[in-house]
């Protein structure tokens, strides 16, 4: 039996899902990187949780199930692309914007992160104005696709999820 609360429940109670201030997991196995992603993150406002390999990776994400994930690719026991794999597998996890980071900078790399289901990709070593705009633009997407899946269950009296979608749009 699963005992895990939903996710969604404070979707759906009216909120987004997207806390504040969000919360950032960076799965990461070398400690100086992490320190640096973590140091700059918690400057900016948000809350940071930390784990050191691909295994911990997936129990913290699950545990914690944060708002955004910056995750490694090189790593031991699972390497990132295997991690993003799994997570984008299981039903029971939200939807939550991935960000490839690694020094892979080939485009074969690239594309190998974003087909297993990343949804940005930034290389080592990262540029932080770049970083602070790629993690602003995903959780902006993110309070957009809770935005959606709470209109999706209130709508009523014929109105069209497009519409309101647009409506909401352009007054962000």
């Amino acid at each position: 039996m699963n005992l895990r609360p939903s996710p969604y429940i404070a979707l759906f109670a009216g909120t987004t899902s997207v806390r504040t201030p969000p919360r950032i997991l960076i799965v990461d196995d070398n400690p100086t990187n992490v320190k640096v992603l973590q140091t700059r993150l918690v400057a900016e406002g948000y809350e940071v949780v930390t784990a050191g390999d691909g295994e911990e990776g997936l129990a913290t994400a699950r545990q914690q199930i944060p708002d955004l994930i910056l995750l490694d690719v090189m790593m031991p026991k699972l390497d990132g692309f295997e991690v993003c794999r799994r997570l984008r597998a299981d039903s029971e996890f939200p939807f939550t914007p991935i960000i490839m980071v690694t020094a892979m900078a080939d485009s074969k790399d690239v594309i190998a992160g974003l087909e297993a289901g990343g949804d940005e990709y930034l290389t080592k070593p990262v540029d932080h104005a770049a970083l602070a705009a790629r993690v602003r633009s995903m959780l902006r997407i993110k309070r957009l696709h809770c935005l959606r899946l709470l209109l999706e269950g209130c709508c009523t009296h014929g109105q069209e999820i497009d519409d309101l979608t647009r409506n909401l749009s352009a007054i962000e």
